[in-house]
């Protein structure tokens, strides 16, 4: 009654009514005749940001009693897979609020004035078995469709800190340090050299094996993704598009792909 009526005092009191273990469930189902839905959605969608705001705040709010620990986080994803591709199409301003809770700070500094903080980003990053296309997983809706300001929020700077420092580095290296080591054997050898000294010719046919082996392996890859099912779409023309393996969609590799 107090979501349909859009009033966030009944709503607190009503929530406040609810046994903590049931807590959860209670914002994010309820049935209505034969159909469940959920609360936090119909108020998202409804443009009861306000609402919707408090919802996020009690499902992520750690709290306690003698027989256990009660946090929101895995009834909200759960039932709510999809949340950050709603939040950033309907309600971009509340992925604050939902980010937020996903962070647990301790109360006490520790050396100096540190403060442990704990980050609940498991559900955000994916489970490569269930997202094998990287851009699918939540992390990746929030990439291609989140504001920019959200970028800036100590959960996302971690996880983009992770994520560099464990493979996001290394594999930008290799392939920068792979494509510059072409192109430093393309001059010296075509631009540098004589090309009608006979003597440089197996050192062009190096670097043009070096450049095929680049090619097929290129191609190769957007054929994995092709069957993957990691595409997206390029829009040639108002109105016209077509499906292209997402490797070819950054503009920098259809770059490297043809100049190679």
């Amino acid at each position: 009654v107090s979501l349909v009526a859009g009033e966030g005092d009944e709503l607190q009191r009503a929530l406040d009514l609810a046994p903590r273990g049931q807590r959860a469930d209670w914002i994010t189902r309820v049935q209505i005749h034969d159909s469940v839905i959920s609360p936090l959605y119909w108020a998202v969608r409804d443009g009861k940001v306000d609402m919707a705001r408090l919802m996020i705040n009690d499902l992520l709010t750690l709290r306690a009693d003698t027989d256990s620990y009660y946090y929101g986080y895995d009834q909200l994803w759960d039932v709510h897979p999809d949340i950050v591709g709603v939040l950033c199409k309907l309600c971009p301003a509340l992925l604050d609020d939902l980010f937020d809770g996903m962070m647990w700070h301790s109360g006490s500094s520790g050396d100096g004035d540190t403060i442990r903080v704990n980050y609940y980003i498991r559900a955000l990053l994916g489970d490569p078995d269930v997202f094998p296309d990287a851009w699918a997983t939540p992390f990746g809706v929030l990439a291609l469709h989140g504001p920019a300001s959200i970028f800036v929020h100590p959960l996302v700077v971690k996880v983009l800190e992770l994520k560099w420092k464990r493979f996001g580095m290394a594999l930008f290296l290799a392939m920068e340090g792979w494509y510059t080591l072409i192109l430093i054997g393309f001059e010296v050898v075509f631009v540098t050299m004589d090309a009608h000294d006979c003597n440089t010719i197996g050192a062009r046919m190096a670097v043009g094996a070096f450049a095929a082996f680049t090619v097929l392996a290129q191609s190769f890859l957007m054929l994995g993704q092709m069957r993957g099912g990691q595409v997206g779409t390029f829009v040639y023309f108002p109105g016209r598009s077509i499906t292209l393996p997402r490797w070819v969609l950054k503009h920098s590799n259809a770059l490297r792909l043809v100049g190679t």
